[in-house]
Parts: structure tokens; C-alpha cells; sequence
């Protein structure tokens, strides 16, 4: 069922999987969302995904960053060096990857605790994801034939294909063909392999892009989630709320000597997403989901913390906004 002879789904089916996916408390649903969001948004082959552990993760500036080494175009890995960045949609919850992640670490707090072990440790991981994969196209049967579309025309491949369609087409203005085939780890020919290479700017576009937010919209221009003092106008507070964060996620979720910094860094935007749509997942997540569980979750119900997470656009950004990249000019 899973070659490469299957259609790429459209950015409407994957919307709808990640929204079946972001309300089921099966905890092989929050597997699948995370891979699939994942896979989506970085483009990229399953392999790279199920080899990838939280040292290859990073959260720089705006965006998450992932680094990988061999490819199937780079067998020498002499590319490794190159962040492939991955940016959180706050407008759209269930397709937030950033979002997602948190989902996921909270189900599986240990993964963090372990940095170099995979983000999807065990054998047969793409199975895994491609056996979860039918059941969701076989549950979600009759919504997708109401799309018009037939769910055994996609298989996993479909994902990747898909993410490409959307990024290469989906609009009139698009990233350059050049940064999308060296994203998706395809050869431009000897030539053009040999003089067009990487470059930040193309791939943030490509990373911004794939999100799903239209780049003609203001929106597109949208930072991550992440803590903004004085956000709020709260006269009873006078703590240092870089300090509170900290101090909540060493109490809540993970220590912080027990992880590195980039990491413990990365949390911080993790966390702010997960506040920041706090109200959603209390809706839309069963009342026997393990989240609701989760000592974080648990301990956000009423902490005043979560009012101070914030997404801005660069016209009303502050000294503390993420630095914004990889958008174009026009907006």
C-alpha cells in the first residue's frame, strides 16, 4: 500500500488527519500527529525522521531548527551543518509542530531526559507510523470522500509529496525552486548541484511556507509563541517571569541541570505554546487524555503564567519578540 505510486495529499486532507489526530487520546494518535507534522513540515524521507533524537533540534530565533547528517542525495553527510527550520502556526493549533512537540513530550516525558535517543525510540518505527497511518485513513473514510478524494490513493510517501506540492505551487508567490529541491534532498544535476547551495534565507522561506499560512497574508509574518513581560497589565506580579518559567518547568516537567541548554531553551518556546493555547487543548482533548494528567498541564490550570505567552508581528514587536526571519519582502 505505501509506494511512491500514491498521490500527494492536499493540504485540506492533511488539515483534516492532523485535526482527527489532535483530539483522540490514543496515545499512538499523539505518535502519529508528532511524525506526521514532523514529516510534513520538514519535507522530508521517513528515514530522517525516525533517526532523529533531540540533539539534532534546536530552537534558534524564530523557528525550531533541525540538523540531519546523510540523506539520500548526501551520502557523505558533508551537509550536516545546515538548519532545516521548522515554524509554529499559531493560528491552527492541531498543525503546530511546535505545539504538537509538547503534546508529545508530555505523553513521553522521558525522551527528553535522554537527549541523544531517538524522538522515536523502538524498531520498526515506520511501520509503526505506517500502520497507524491506514487505520487513520480507514477511520476517517467517509470525511475524506466528502473532500472528494479517495483515501487509498495515499500512503506515507504522500505526506512528503504533498508538503512539495504546497510549497512549490500552492501559491503565486513561492520560495525558489532551488532552496525547495535542496530541502527535499533532491540532485539538480551536476551543475547545479555544484553552484547552488544552501543558504538560510531560502530555506526559512521554504520553512515558513509549507506551514500552511498563506505568504500573502499578514499572518505569514507571524512570530513563534513565546513569554512576553509586561504583556499584561498585572499590578500583583512582581516576579521575574524568565525565573518563574524556569522554575516551573524544573518543577513540572524536567530539571535543569538534567538537560543541556539548547534544550532547555527550546522547552521554554514549547511550554509557551502549550500555554498559549491552553484553552484549546482543555476543549478539545477528552476528559481521560494523559495530558490533562501531566504534572505541567496539571499545574498551568491556574497559574497566571500562561496569559503571558504571545505571538507578535514585526510592527508590533518589543525588545523581547523573537528575532523574525525568512520573511519576504513584500510583507
Amino acid at each position: 500500500m505505501f509506494d511512491e505510486g500514491k498521490k500527494p495529499i492536499s493540504y485540506e486532507v492533511y488539515k483534516h488527519l492532523c485535526e482527527s489526530l489532535s483530539k483522540s487520546d490514543a496515545v499512538e494518535d499523539i505518535f502519529c500527529h508528532l511524525f506526521l507534522v514532523i514529516e510534513w513540515n520538514l519535507m522530508a524521507r521517513s528515514e530522517n525522521c525516525i533517526q532523529m533524537s533531540l540533539t539534532h533540534i534546536q530552537w534558534r530565533n524564530d523557528s525550531l531548527v533541525f540538523f540531519f547528517g546523510k540523506t539520500k542525495s548526501n551520502q557523505e553527510g558533508d551537509g550536516n551543518h545546515h538548519p532545516w527550520h521548522v515554524y509554529s502556526n499559531p493560528f491552527e493549533p492541531a498543525l503546530c509542530p511546535v505545539l504538537t512537540l509538547g503534546k508529545y513530550f508530555l505523553t513521553y516525558p522521558h525522551i527528553v531526559l535522554d537527549e541523544r535517543a531517538p524522538v522515536f525510540p523502538g524498531t520498526s518505527q515506520y511501520q509503526r507510523f505506517s500502520d497507524r497511518l491506514v487505520k487513520l485513513l480507514r477511520r476517517e473514510r467517509s470525511s475524506l470522500s466528502s473532500l472528494g478524494v479517495d483515501p487509498n490513493s495515499f500512503g506515507s510517501h504522500s505526506i512528503r509529496k504533498g508538503a512539495i506540492l504546497l510549497v512549490s505551487a500552492g501559491c503565486t508567490v513561492s520560495p525558489p525552486m532551488a532552496a525547495i529541491c535542496l530541502r527535499a534532498s533532491w540532485s539538480m544535476g551536476n551543475v547545479k548541484d555544484r553552484y547552488i547551495h544552501y543558504e538560510n534565507a531560502g530555506d526559512e522561506f521554504v520553512g515558513r511556507s509549507v506551514t500552511g499560512i498563506s505568504s500573502l497574508s499578514h499572518n505569514f509574518a507571524t512570530s513563534p509563541v513565546y513569554f512576553e513581560p509586561g504583556s499584561i497589565d498585572d499590578n500583583d506580579y512582581n516576579g521575574s517571569l524568565d525565573e518563574d518559567v524556569e522554575k516551573l518547568i524544573s518543577e513540572t516537567f524536567v530539571k535543569k541541570e538534567a538537560i543541556s541548554g539548547s534544550t532547555f531553551a527550546m522547552l521554554k518556546f514549547v511550554v509557551a505554546s502549550i500555554c498559549y493555547n491552553y484553552s484549546y487543548l482543555e476543549t478539545n482533548l477528552s476528559l481521560n487524555h494523559c495530558i490533562r494528567s501531566s504534572p505541567l498541564f496539571v499545574a498551568l490550570g491556574g497559574n497566571r503564567i500562561r496569559n503571558y505567552a504571545v505571538c507578535r508581528f514585526p510592527w508590533t514587536s518589543t525588545v523581547n519578540t523573537p528575532v523574525f526571519i525568512g520573511i519576504p519582502l513584500m510583507l
